[in-house]
């Protein structure tokens, strides 16, 4: 039977970097991908991450050929939030549809799925910094892997993060990192650069190994551009810049002098310096970290990778005399795009490994289960979904998502809308803020909301900054009812809604639509279900 359609992967991996580049990398080898949007417990402070416009974002959709409404219900199905137990309806189209799911959720997710779902799981990891944890992990998931059997694939970006013998090892594919070049329109300024070393790491105050790093680099310019609170733990750390757009934090890494590896594990490979590599800005790299590691197994000597940037030892003895030696510089530059660029982590070493990848999941798919093969291709306009009938529009490209979390409490961050942007509150919570003058009016939040049951409330607060307008609350049940509340002219503080969930609603989508009016800063801080009043 020769293969006539693209096997299908849902991709539920939430890492940001990696949702930007290998979604395409898994089409270019014959795979089409639906990009999930139910699981993003992992980028809340990422405010881009579900705008389809966004320069970073995939353009998955360009060769998925099946009913639109059926996607939209596939991609919003949360995996690991439902701990591998969506609801039924869910399940069904899944396992009628695709035929492997992407995903670096835990162990107990993987025995979840293992239930009910008939196709591959694929389970990715690129590089670790817990490496005792990361084999107790390796250790469960053998497990899992043992009860799923050829159905399980261990895809791993480093060769020692594969186990010697095993389940684990029968059925691994090493499928090492790349950086796409396109996604990143920047270039090294060179001998315009200034005289700074960059570097992003993120947790600062969590490295033992990167504190001694800024310990050692002394009074040498430095900036910090990780997902960090601005200023440090102290707030006055002007090294630490923070969390910036991807664009700033592009830019600053192309106009810095160097910029500086903290990976200190051979297990540990991180995307930043090789971001930084293909931007042409020169990468020194510690012997220990995964860049080194990568390369010797890839047959590199120790000499040529000090020629491209390794250093040992305190990294201010090898990075004092290069912030004014540009020939050196732009030297290292050019070996470590050979060896790692064009080599280590080129788009065709990691190409080969996908399309291998492919040809796993189509055999496996066909052998274990050739019914479901044979019955999926369904033409593009044909839907299965009843939660979802065919007249429910294309999704937009800033459209949101249906977020459905254990315990019926709906995160914040799963909750999109144009305006404003996410950031973390005390107590650890994460909030919407909009400010006056900075944000123009607009939709707060657009989004769907997990079904509520007959009978229960639902629960909307909005802690306002000041006195001003939100404009309303409207809660859209099974799009014929519409329950607005007004919020206009409350004092600066919470303001609680409570919508009933009428008797006659069963299982259908809830819009949920909060519009700001732009006279006052504010956020949405909560957003949850409760129980009928009795």
């Amino acid at each position: 039977m020769t293969l006539r359609r693209r096997p299908k992967v849902l991709w539920c991996y939430d890492h940001v970097t990696a949702r930007a580049q290998e979604p395409r990398l898994l089409q270019e080898a014959g795979f089409s991908v639906i990009l999930s949007s139910g699981d993003t417990a992992g980028v809340v402070v990422e405010q881009h991450y579900h705008d389809e416009g966004d320069l970073w974002f995939p353009d998955w959709r360009r060769d998925l050929r099946m009913s639109s409404a059926d996607v939209e219900v596939i991609r919003r199905t949360p995996i690991a939030m439902s701990g591998g137990r969506p609801l039924g309806p869910e399940r069904e189209l899944i396992n009628a549809y695709v035929d492997a799911i992407v995903t670096v959720a835990d162990p107990d997710v993987i025995a979840g799925l293992a239930e009910w779902y008939r196709g591959t799981v694929v389970w990715r990891v690129n590089g670790v910094t817990d490496v005792d944890g990361f084999r107790s992990k390796l250790a469960a998931l053998a497990i899992v892997a043992e009860k799923l059997g050829p159905r399980f694939v261990y895809t791993a970006g480093m060769p020692n993060l594969i186990p010697d013998a095993g389940k684990l090892n029968e059925h691994a594919i090493l499928l090492p990192v790349y950086v796409d070049a396109a996604r990143l329109p920047f270039e090294w300024l060179r001998r315009h650069s200034r005289a700074v070393v960059a570097t992003a790491i993120s947790h600062v105050s969590e490295s033992q190994f990167f504190r001694r790093q800024l310990d050692e680099l002394g009074d040498l310019d430095c900036e910090i551009l990780g997902q960090n609170d601005p200023g440090g733990p102290s707030g006055s750390d002007r090294r630490v810049v923070g969390r910036l757009p991807r664009g700033q934090l592009y830019s600053r890494i192309a106009s810095a002098r160097v910029f500086l590896d903290s990976a200190d594990r051979a297990e540990h490979i991180v995307f930043p310096p090789l971001e930084a590599m293909t931007i042409g800005t020169p990468v020194l790299f510690p012997e220990a970290g995964g860049l080194a590691s990568m390369a010797r197994d890839s047959g590199v000597r120790d000499k040529e990778l000090v020629a491209a940037g390794m250093f040992s030892g305190d990294v201010r003895h090898r990075l004092a005399p290069l912030m004014h030696n540009f020939d050196e510089l732009e030297a290292i530059a050019r070996n470590q795009r050979e060896i790692f660029l064009d080599g280590v982590f080129s788009f065709q070493r990691a190409l080969a490994s996908a399309q291998a990848l492919r040809e796993l999941v189509k055999t496996r798919v066909k052998k274990i289960n050739p019914t479901l093969w044979a019955r999926r291709w369904l033409r593009p306009n044909q839907c299965l979904s009843q939660r979802a009938p065919p007249s429910v529009p294309v999704v937009s490209r800033l459209s949101g998502g249906e977020a459905y979390l254990p315990g019926r409490f709906v995160g914040v961050h799963e909750l999109r809308g144009q305006v404003g942007r996410l950031e973390g509150g005390s107590g650890g919570l994460v909030r919407r803020s909009v400010v006056p003058g900075r944000d123009g009016p607009g939709v707060l939040v657009g989004d769907y909301v997990p079904a509520g049951r007959p009978g229960e409330r639902l629960v909307i607060e909005i802690t306002a900054d000041g006195v001003g307008d939100f404009g309303s609350v409207t809660y859209d049940v099974a799009g014929a009812q519409r329950l607005t509340r007004k919020i206009a002219s409350y004092a600066a503080g919470p303001v609680r809604f409570e919508i009933i969930i009428p008797s006659d609603f069963h299982g259908a989508r809830a819009e949920l639509t909060i519009e700001w009016a732009g006279s006052l800063g504010g956020a949405l801080l909560r957003c949850l279900y409760l129980p009928g009043v009795k």
